[in-house]
């Protein structure tokens, strides 16, 4: 038992530096708004991604609106931050597999499976599973668009 417990403590632990290491940059604002905040102390004057013209509600738009995900991008950062705990299956490695998240009832903790839910439990985690509060809403976006994808 103690064996056990020492094995799931050395995952746990090497689950949490992979991810506080494997951070991805921080996502561009898409409004026009605000520019991100960075520790280059830099800001990047390139035009919006964006393919809707700004009207003079954006800004205020801005606080509601999700940010556009992209499954390829989603799939790297799942690679780097949580395949080594979660099959692509419904097999279980160290979490449950992830094969058809999106059409099962409720996530381990009881909440219903949505996008604000799933974002909630990537980001803070719970005892069952380390979150990874270095996820910028892009690399949430990201990862939610790709486990949509596995069906």
């Amino acid at each position: 038992m103690m064996l056990k417990n020492r094995l799931f403590l050395g995952v746990v632990l090497s689950v949490v530096l992979v991810t506080s290491g494997c951070g991805a940059p921080a996502a561009k604002t898409e409004t026009g708004g605000a520019p991100p905040s960075s520790s280059s102390g830099g800001t990047d004057q390139s035009s919006p991604v964006t393919s809707q013209p700004a009207t003079p509600s954006a800004p205020a738009q801005a606080a509601v609106t999700t940010a556009q995900g992209s499954p390829d991008q989603g799939k790297q950062l799942f690679d780097s931050n949580c395949a080594s705990c979660h099959a692509l299956d419904d097999q279980k490695i160290v979490g449950p597999g992830l094969k058809g998240i999106y059409s099962k009832s409720a996530l381990p903790n009881g909440k219903p499976v949505n996008d604000a839910n799933l974002t909630e439990w990537m980001k803070t985690g719970d005892a069952q599973m380390p979150g990874n509060p270095a996820l910028s809403a892009q690399d949430e976006a990201n990862i939610i668009s790709y486990l949509k994808t596995l069906k």
